[in-house]
């Protein structure tokens, strides 16, 4: 998490906020005072919720947003989207990092090239909601605890399902069979399945979008998570109780 100086550090400071109970509990671990802790989760801007593009004609796009890094899991995205070739459904990883090369192979060695698209980083906000609006999915496969997982819930407030392994903060916001699927952890053949059960079911994954979208809008929008941090600062600068 930190090396031992910045733990030090951080044993020091007055306030320290965390975005989720899992990060509460591992900062605790780590020696840092509950009376320090504050958890304000993360926010988002939550537009209306805008009926599915019509385009039924066209493959589900499933979505990846994030580093292309082993943790994060694209490779087991990649394999999964492998045992799940039979379904009709394009991909697009949008993000970069190290291991481009070696998913680029990997796609390659699958004969998803046509299936398979690499957007690269991706900074612009708009380009982001763009590309989550018009998903039938985001799939978030890390391997390891997220802290918080902030692109799940900018998927939600698209009216986007989830599919991810739920570990670590995105079990806070992430409802199985509510507003996306949690595959058994570690799972590349469980993710496929719960990958392949909102391909085959528009209604369903709509159905879950709206459920997240409305969840967005009442636990993690921008406003609820700025309310949270403006409580914090003025707890720390005039004493008052959060």
């Amino acid at each position: 998490m930190m090396d031992r100086l910045n733990l030090e550090e951080w044993r020091r400071v007055d306030r320290v906020v965390v975005p989720s109970r899992y990060m509460h509990e591992l900062a605790l671990q780590h020696g840092i005072a509950a009376r320090n802790l504050r958890l304000v989760p993360h926010g988002t801007r939550v537009p209306p919720l805008l009926p599915s593009p019509d385009n039924r004609s066209a493959p589900p796009l499933i979505l990846y947003l994030g580093g292309l890094l082993d943790y994060k899991g694209p490779g087991a995205l990649v394999d999964a989207l492998a045992s799940i070739r039979d379904l009709a459904w394009h991909a697009i990883l949008a993000g970069d990092g190290p291991m481009r090369g070696t998913l680029e192979q990997a796609v390659d060695r699958h004969g998803l090239n046509g299936r398979i698209r690499f957007e690269g980083h991706v900074g612009d906000r708009d380009r982001i909601r763009e590309l989550l609006g018009r998903a039938r999915l985001l799939a978030l496969p890390s391997l390891i605890p997220e802290s918080f997982a902030l692109a799940g819930i900018d998927a939600l407030a698209m009216g986007t399902p989830v599919v991810s392994f739920g570990l670590g903060g995105v079990g806070e916001w992430l409802r199985d069979g509510e507003n996306g699927l949690i595959a058994a952890d570690g799972d590349a053949a469980d993710f496929a399945r719960q990958m392949g059960r909102l391909i085959d079911d528009r209604a369903l994954a709509e159905e879950m979008g709206t459920r997240g979208h409305e969840l967005v809008a009442a636990q993690f929008s921008e406003s609820v998570a700025v309310d949270g941090l403006l409580a914090v600062y003025r707890e720390a600068i005039h004493g008052e109780q959060a």
